[in-house]
């Protein structure tokens, strides 16, 4: 069907433009008329000219630029929309732009990475959908390489169409002449119910005491007795704005659904946006365990994967599953990433750690000292609030890390209220680097950071501070595994 050049959807026009359209031609109307009709009144006219003479000409030039902005930048728009096209050929996916800068891309379809689709709601009322194509490219890891929005029928048959190609070049055994594709398994599911009691659990509690708490004790260390009154609507206007999100983040997150087959995992959910995405079980590069406080408490956590070719966006990040039990989280780990079963001996913190979180303390407390040039109560106060606060968070954090490896994964932990388990493998890392410092030097103990491919949220890895003969070990580890990022099957 995409052996011919196509088009976008026209529509792309105004959702890749409309805000900043709007904006310009109201402004610019705004500073030339008052209303529809006062085009039509010469006393308008005389008004505007008069204005021009009294050397206010940018009430009329300025309004009129503005109004000239928007038009030729929907001119050229449009002209752009109609000279790009795309299409298929030869086993190729092929986006070729015929404007005065010209571009001509080639990409073999069996280097995209994942390909997925997604609705927002202005896509839902004018009938299209968005489909987003990703390759392999550390360059680009976060970053979507190409996007394209069509009718919704037409985005769903281009998807399709680029996933057969692609398991048929890459040898799926599954793909016939009629490029049938492999029964899925529904791996789990959750309601609105279920998205909402996610949404709750992931919020950073610990955070939002501590801010609120400096936002409401703030008054006390002036001399206007009026603050506490605006701390107060402050922290209510805060409270809103995060249960409006909780909300919001519930219609987006609820019909969740996780089903796989022989080749990778499909995930599809949201109400006001629709999105779904899928990635074969050779691009996932590492697994997240994620912990909050209030998860920790009754017991659940949630599983997030990094994915080759994933974007930036935060609605991509792909969540294998959505808050569950322990228990339960483990099972889906069996079904969908078995080689991220973390196993070996736990390791922990280095006490050099808290050496480092004295040093941290001490490096805040010095920013906060041109407090002491004003004229405030209790400031003396406030600099030692600063330091026993950020070496309590410091201390906390880093004797909460813990490190694991065997010969083929490597297993961090992290956080001491929201707690953050990391599984990589030695064949998906593209970097490891170790740090030290004059401060910890003599105590044979270092830093480790690791790079894997991935978008930008999962691509570094921070690991802490452990006895550097564990990273020497890590280090020929990774340096003796082969790179298998662009294998696809792995065994």
């Amino acid at each position: 069907m995409f052996d011919k050049p196509t088009r976008n959807h026209i529509s792309i026009i105004a959702e890749r433009l409309g805000a900043v359209i709007i904006f310009l031609l109201s402004i610019g109307y705004s500073q030339v008329f008052r209303s529809k009709t006062d085009i039509f009144k010469p006393s308008v006219w005389r008004e505007l000219f008069q204005k021009a003479e009294e050397g206010q000409l940018y009430i009329l030039f300025g309004g009129l630029a503005l109004i000239l902005l928007s038009i030729v930048i929907v001119i050229m728009s449009f002209l752009r929309w109609r000279k790009t096209f795309f299409f298929i050929k030869d086993n190729n996916f092929i986006y070729e732009r015929r404007t005065i800068n010209k571009r001509l891309t080639t990409l073999p379809i069996e280097n995209i990475a994942t390909v997925n689709a997604e609705r927002n709601v202005f896509e839902r009322l004018v009938g299209t959908a968005k489909v987003k194509i990703d390759i392999n490219s550390a360059s680009t890891a976060g970053k979507t390489d190409f996007v394209f929005i069509l009718k919704a029928d037409k985005a769903e048959q281009l998807k399709n169409e680029l996933l057969a190609i692609k398991r048929k070049c890459l040898g799926d055994m599954y793909v016939e002449e009629t490029s049938e594709a492999p029964a899925r398994k529904k791996i789990v599911s959750f309601n609105y119910k279920e998205a909402l009691r996610h949404k709750l659990m992931s919020l950073p509690v610990m955070n939002m005491l501590l801010s609120y708490s400096l936002i409401l004790l703030a008054p006390m260390f002036t001399r206007n007795s009026d603050n506490i009154k605006k701390a107060l609507i402050s922290v209510g206007v805060i409270l809103l704005y995060r249960l409006a999100s909780v909300a919001w983040g519930t219609l987006n997150l609820g019909d969740y659904s996780v089903e796989c087959d022989d080749t990778g995992v499909y995930i599809s959910y949201g109400m006001m946006k629709k999105s779904a995405y899928n990635f074969g079980f050779e691009k996932i590069n590492g697994l997240v365990i994620r912990r909050p406080l209030l998860a920790r408490l009754f017991g659940y956590c949630s599983l997030e994967v990094a994915v080759v070719g994933m974007g930036n966006e935060r609605n991509e990040v792909p969540l294998l599953c959505l808050m569950v039990k322990e228990a339960q989280a483990q099972e889906i780990i069996r079904q969908c990433v078995p080689g991220f079963i973390p196993e070996g001996e736990v390791y922990k913190y280095h006490k050099a750690g808290i050496i480092m979180a004295l040093w941290v303390a001490v490096k805040r407390t010095v920013f906060s000292l041109p407090v002491l040039l004003f004229d405030i109560n209790h400031k003396y106060f406030i600099c030692g609030i600063v330091f026993v606060l950020s070496f309590i968070t410091k201390f906390f954090e880093y004797i909460s890390q813990s490190i694991s490896y065997d010969g083929e994964k490597f297993m961090y932990t992290k956080g001491f209220f929201d707690r953050k388990t990391g599984i990589l493998r030695f064949a998906d890392v593209q970097r490891m680097r170790t740090r030290t410092n004059i401060l910890i030097a003599g105590m044979n103990a270092a830093n480790l950071n690791m790079t894997i491919l991935s978008s930008g949220s999962f691509r570094s890895h921070s690991i802490g501070f452990f006895d550097a003969k564990h990273f020497d070990k890590i280090a020929d580890l990774v340096v003796s595994h082969k790179d298998t990022s662009n294998d696809y099957y792995r065994k």
